[in-house]
């Protein structure tokens, strides 16, 4: 889709692209616009090269980390870039703050994760002025109960934690709260009471009446390093299905974020085990989800699984090994368009009525509720599917003598 020449980092969202194009120079594209792609330089020396892009969902804010932990915001309105000097640590994760999802002049209260497990909270506005920046790490706290319940979850590399906090937390201030006194290098920051901004999300890491619940792997290998993916569907709506990939294999269950019990927030329903690619075990490049099926990139090709039993490969796309080894598979939230990138090239994925063979999974299966409700939705462009069910399911009650 778009020819390069050493791509090493790619994410797009809502059509906005961000892609690193060599150790320092980013390239922003916006899809289906029409227009020539804006070029952006960091401020890095060598050996120190981008390592993450993190872009919120709205394509409004980015945030790039560098391998020796710079740090730089990037306003994709603009096109300017804003190096935060406070924040030194490889960020590896970003929790973008959906009250936030149509302003383009602020991210709003945010959650870094970084390279060292910390959690870090901070605000920063379209010109690059960060406010409430604080590590956030465990200490009493003494906040008064809400009805308000606030969840989150981090995926590790072999295990996914949720947290859920019954507190409402605190408005967090809309100026001051640096802390240059922090070194975030070390995961560690030294602040006296007296300095510490109030911030948003600090309950879940300080309060004692948070809750946990940990999924852990059973397994351990060096292969899997760096390669905890955990992605949800839908992307915009409530999620109700997640897949992990974990040393394991991997996990694909349901999401229910109103549980009354924390243990019933991520419920595994199967497990894919790894599998072999031209004869040696590899571990996905990246996974995204969509309704019926889970997508899973490799160094050259890109599978599609059934999330219906048996999991059967339904499409399989190879490509040439002069474009190079996949390195990385991103999902552009808004539009579900999927993005995989090689140092050559990044080629764009999409469904193409993935629901057309599954009513038909269901009916041979005997599901007819299933296969009913998904014939519905397609009267119109196979009304033959609704018949064949209604037949089936009356030759059913038939034979039942119902």
């Amino acid at each position: 889709f778009v020819k390069l020449t050493s791509l090493s980092n790619l994410t797009v969202q809502n059509g906005e692209m961000l892609a690193a194009v060599t150790e320092k120079l980013i390239i922003h594209y916006s899809d289906g616009k029409g227009e020539r792609f804006q070029e952006m330089t960091l401020p890095l020396q060598s050996p120190d090269h981008v390592a993450y892009i993190h872009l919120s969902r709205n394509g409004f804010h980015a945030i790039i980390s560098s391998k020796l932990g710079h740090n730089f915001y990037i306003h994709l309105k603009t096109n300017s870039v804003h190096h935060l000097k406070k924040i030194r640590c490889v960020v590896t994760a970003v929790g973008w703050n959906p009250d936030y999802s149509k302003d383009a002049d602020s991210t709003g209260a945010i959650l870094l994760g970084t390279a060292h497990g910390s959690i870090i909270e901070l605000t920063v506005s379209s010109c690059g002025m960060m406010t409430s920046q604080k590590e956030l790490t465990p200490q009493l706290s003494d906040d008064d109960p809400k009805a308000k319940k606030w969840m989150v979850i981090i995926a590790q590399m072999a295990r996914l934690i949720v947290l859920i906090m019954e507190n409402e937390p605190a408005p967090a201030p809309k100026l001051g709260g640096f802390t240059s006194s922090a070194s975030l290098q070390a995961g560690l920051m030294n602040l006296g009471a007296e300095q510490a901004p109030t911030t948003t999300f600090h309950g879940f890491f300080s309060s004692m009446s948070t809750q946990q619940h940990t999924i852990s792997s059973s397994k351990f290998s060096e292969k899997f390093k760096n390669h905890g993916f955990l992605t949800m569907y839908p992307t915009i709506a409530e999620p109700k299905r997640y897949a992990w990939l974990s040393p394991d294999g991997i996990s694909i269950g349901k999401v229910n974020i109103l549980a009354e019990e924390i243990k019933d927030v991520l419920v595994e329903e199967f497990n894919i085990e790894h599998r072999l690619i031209e004869g040696r075990l590899e571990p996905p490049t990246g996974i995204a989800l969509t309704e019926y099926h889970i997508l899973l990139a490799y160094s050259s090709r890109v599978l599609a699984l059934s999330l219906l039993p048996p999991h059967d490969v339904v499409f399989e796309d190879p490509w040439h090994p002069e474009l190079g080894s996949a390195l990385g598979f991103v999902v552009d939230t808004v539009t579900e368009f999927v993005w995989l990138f090689t140092p050559t090239v990044a080629m764009k994925y999409g469904t193409n009525d993935e629901a057309r063979y599954i009513w038909k999974t269901y009916l041979d299966r005997g599901d007819f509720g299933r296969a009913l409700q998904i014939a519905r939705t397609r009267v119109e462009i196979e009304p033959d599917a609704l018949e064949m069910v209604l037949r089936k399911q009356a030759d059913f009650y038939i034979q039942e003598k119902k």
